[in-house]
């Protein structure tokens, strides 16, 4: 970097202005990375860095330094989302402590599953309802059905 474009670091009141913007943009987050939808997400960087500056009396920040921030912090609430997933996970030792940080939270509720991972119906880390299992027999098949199961002729429960 050259040091005409490095800049005093953004305070926290700046970075939670930025997430908002973000957060307010349509195009920024867009997955489609085509040239058309492309375009309009530089434009977006640029509408926003205009939005940003004219909000902020310190420094004024280019479009590269605002998209530059953005992917630090989604870097940064990716993996303190993952830490915190690792140390719900892990055995014993107890639960380690994570400072609450509203700038990433506000993040990684923008990410969505992104950051906190898909949750898995079944197996993996998927939490098992407590249901009873009944085997019941129908025109001599077995089947497995959760709770209890009437017999076929209605007369009481198998």
């Amino acid at each position: 970097m050259n040091p005409s474009s490095k800049a005093a670091p953004m305070t926290k009141d700046e970075t939670m202005l930025l997430v908002q913007l973000v957060a307010a943009s349509a195009f920024i987050n867009n997955k489609a990375t085509n040239a058309t939808n492309n375009k309009l997400k530089d434009q977006a960087w640029q509408t926003l860095a205009v939005d940003f500056n004219s909000s902020v009396s310190s420094y004024q920040r280019t479009p590269a330094q605002l998209r530059l921030k953005w992917g630090n912090l989604k870097k940064a609430a990716r993996k303190r989302c993952a830490n915190m997933r690792i140390s719900r996970n892990k055995t014993g030792g107890g639960n380690d402590y994570f400072p609450p940080d509203e700038v990433l939270d506000k993040v990684a509720s923008l990410l969505g599953n992104t950051c906190t991972g898909f949750s898995v119906e079944f197996g993996g880390d998927a939490t098992i309802p407590n249901v009873s299992l009944v085997m019941a027999e129908i025109e001599n098949d077995v089947e497995w059905c959760i709770g209890q199961a009437e017999t076929k002729d209605g007369r009481g429960k198998v």
